[in-house]
């Protein structure tokens, strides 16, 4: 009889398991439908340029805690701009604040080159949320912006670049 209970137990937490996970699939389904789908853009000779160059650039909001990057200045807007596919986890990256998007209210987008046009994607962005021009301009603001040196991303990195110049210029000497 416990025996029973048992799988009447592990029967309904099955159930309660899968009726969740078809529901976690049919809210991501309707948010899809409703989301900015990959766009093509032209590009002008200068954008094909740096874009060919770094072969792509990530537009990304700066998150609250992101000190280097982060406004909290009222009506300014915050990103972080990474390019060549590098990312601020890393020691050293391409990256930048974007200080002149600050005025500009932007999706999350990653912006890369295809064939003689740019891909713009936005992930799960609502189209409600932005109009297609808007994204356009954001995606061009994003490669006129993109870094294309590597910087340190933390300031360990940082320090210890410092102390390396620092005894180097001693044996100069």
């Amino acid at each position: 009889m416990e025996l029973n209970s048992e799988r009447k137990l592990i029967t309904l937490l099955t159930l309660l398991l899968v009726t969740l996970l078809v529901a976690g699939i049919l809210a991501w389904v309707s948010n899809y439908r409703g989301s900015i789908p990959d766009i093509e853009m032209s590009l002008t000779p200068v954008e094909k340029e740096k874009l060919s160059e770094i072969g792509s650039v990530k537009l990304k909001r700066a998150g609250f805690f992101d000190l280097d990057c982060k406004s909290y200045t009222a009506h300014e807007f915050s990103y972080s701009i990474t390019s060549s596919n590098s990312s601020r986890s890393d020691d050293y990256a391409k990256w930048s604040c974007g200080p002149s998007l600050r005025y500009v209210d932007c999706p999350e987008i990653k912006v890369s080159i295809q064939g003689e046009q740019a891909l713009i994607e936005s992930g799960l962005t609502q189209k409600s949320e932005y109009g297609l021009e808007q994204v356009k301009m954001c995606a061009s603001l994003a490669i006129k912006n993109a870094p294309t040196e590597l910087r340190a991303t933390n300031s360990k990195v940082t320090k210890s670049n410092s102390e390396a110049e620092n005894l180097r210029s001693y044996q100069l000497d």
